[in-house]
């Protein structure tokens, strides 16, 4: 059984395990994932030039609920891993579209995963502002986000943890994501 076999939506604080579940804020005491609010931001900087974000976010400042959060051309380059007509980029701006599910990923969703995250790498390292987005901005977007730190040689968990300081601390709950996050650690040494 691989890491991927895992059940993805254990929490990622407690690990679903007692006796930190009973008092876990993450999964109010689940033991799982099951219902993540939005973001109060449409995106955030979570390393130098490089931004996560959703097409949907919550600003509690106005208290009108669900927010769209439209990509014009404040980014040089744009990834979505989910898409919705009227939400962006302008037509001049480098977009990247692959349509992918926030669940287990199969062999061919993965190889797509890395090649995003190795555009986003370079895009990167060529001075571009790039914007990664999903519906929410936590899990698709925060893998090929994270991927491309560990590209730029940030080791696995410390990629992680500024995607979760960056953007939210329940950004990778889907612990499949994470894994595969981590187990770039050993690809790489």
């Amino acid at each position: 059984m691989s890491l991927l076999d895992d059940d993805p939506y254990l929490c990622h604080v407690c690990d679903g395990r007692r006796p930190a579940m009973d008092e876990c804020s993450a999964c109010a005491g689940r033991g799982r994932i099951t219902s993540i609010g939005f973001v109060g931001t449409p995106w955030d900087e979570v390393a130098p030039g490089l931004w996560v974000g959703g097409h949907d976010y919550v600003d509690e400042a106005v208290g009108a609920g669900v927010q769209r959060a439209v990509v014009r051309d404040e980014f040089d380059v744009v990834v979505s891993l989910f898409s919705r007509e009227g939400h962006g980029p302008d037509a001049s701006v480098e977009h990247h579209a692959h349509r992918m599910p926030d669940a287990r990923l199969e062999e061919e969703d993965l190889a797509d995963v890395d090649r995003l995250a190795r555009v986003v790498a370079a895009r990167l390292d060529e001075g571009k502002r790039v914007l990664v987005r999903c519906q929410a901005g936590l899990n698709r977007s925060s893998l090929v986000a994270a991927l491309a730190l560990v590209h730029r040689g940030l080791a696995p968990q410390e990629a992680i943890d500024a995607i979760r300081a960056g953007r939210s601390p329940n950004c990778l709950f889907n612990r499949s994501f994470a894994a595969h996050v981590l187990a770039r650690a050993a690809a790489t040494s």
